[in-house]
């Protein structure tokens, strides 16, 4: 597994405009401490360490495009 196969599993499911991935390594801590990044083929063998009973919590994150204006009265 490469961080190239995690880019073309996302886009398999239809994710096209993401940011990167992280996965949860506890549960019982806050989400700066309880999940990493992965920004390269050796955080995905990290990431694989955490794998328990073949389930992981991968997070994909994605871009949100906000528009300069919006105007609900407008419909």
């Amino acid at each position: 597994m490469s961080l190239l196969a995690l880019v073309e599993c996302a886009q398999m499911v239809g994710y096209s405009d993401f940011v990167g991935f992280h996965y949860r390594v506890s549960e019982n801590q806050n989400m700066d401490e309880g999940f990493r990044f992965i920004s390269s083929d050796e955080d995905v063998y990290e990431m694989m360490k955490f794998i328990v009973a073949n389930v992981l919590e991968l997070y994909i994150e994605v871009s949100v495009t906000v528009p300069l204006s919006f105007d609900v009265y407008s419909r």
